[in-house]
């Protein structure tokens, strides 16, 4: 399966890369997108005017992550999600993970959360979304699921919502 990883901290976040790396060690085939700087506090935004009206991706190499194509976006996580599904990165995912962040993301703050918003948009792309809100979690002996009642029940690090 075809996984997308994106974050709100951007691609100079540390868990950007050990979930991208935990996603790719558990055989699906993932894809990274994320901002080019810190999106934290964007929610689910898509964009407004960052760069003139114009949609930038850069592609970068992560040498640890094989073939992986992994991308820097000129805008915020939710906007990763529509670039994905509109065909920017190739084809289609059906699923999309959102995070690690190094902080919390609780209470009704987290409706102002990045990490969140790009979880959140997917219910608008009819795919599965998976948060990812603590990279102490990521970190620990829980091995990455696809969304499932199984996997909820099992991994108290993640909460998932679909459409």
């Amino acid at each position: 399966m075809r996984v997308l990883i994106t974050n709100d901290d951007g691609v100079a976040s540390e868990g950007l890369w050990a979930l991208a790396r935990r996603v790719v060690d558990a055989g699906y085939e993932a894809v990274v997108a994320a901002p080019v700087s810190d999106m934290t506090g964007m929610g689910g935004a898509i964009g407004g005017d960052l760069n003139g009206g114009e949609l930038e991706a850069k592609q970068i190499q992560r040498e640890d992550l094989g073939a992986t194509k992994c991308w820097a976006v000129s805008g915020p996580p939710a906007l990763c999600v529509v670039m994905t599904q509109l065909g920017a990165f190739g084809d289609p995912v059906p699923m999309v993970v959102s995070g690690v962040n190094p902080g919390l993301n609780c209470g009704r703050a987290a409706l102002h959360s990045g990490t969140v918003g790009a979880a959140l948009n997917v219910n608008y792309c009819g795919i599965i979304g998976r948060r990812l809100p603590h990279l102490r979690r990521l970190r620990s002996t829980q091995s990455f699921a696809p969304c499932s009642s199984s996997s909820s029940s099992s991994s108290s690090s993640s909460s998932s919502s679909s459409s």
